[in-house]
């Protein structure tokens, strides 16, 4: 079974940040809106996962804590741990480095 981690980023306004991700055959869910974040790799925890998914899919943010909710599965057959992050980073100032523009 595939593993992924995502993050739920949340302002002070309770606002959230997705993504519509890329509109490719080859990737799972193309086209859809999403959270950040991405298969885990080799033996990463699925904190360093994602972690290391903030830091290749998004660009000038400050995420002041991250804590774990809780696991769920996709229809990929893929298990997801799902983190939130307070973020104080206006969501309109946070570069997305992957998806459609």
């Amino acid at each position: 079974m595939e593993r992924a981690s995502k993050i739920i980023l949340l302002n002070s306004k309770k606002e959230f940040l997705l993504f519509l991700r890329d509109n490719k055959l080859d990737i799972p869910f193309p086209g859809y809106w999403d959270f950040i974040g991405g298969r885990i790799e080799g033996d990463e925890t699925d904190l360093e996962a994602i972690k290391r998914e903030i830091n290749e899919e998004i660009e000038n943010v400050n995420i002041n804590k991250i804590e774990f909710l809780g696991e769920i599965f996709a229809s990929d057959n893929c298990s997801n741990s799902i983190f939130v992050g307070k973020v104080d980073t206006p969501l309109n100032k946070i570069k997305l480095n992957e998806g459609q523009h």
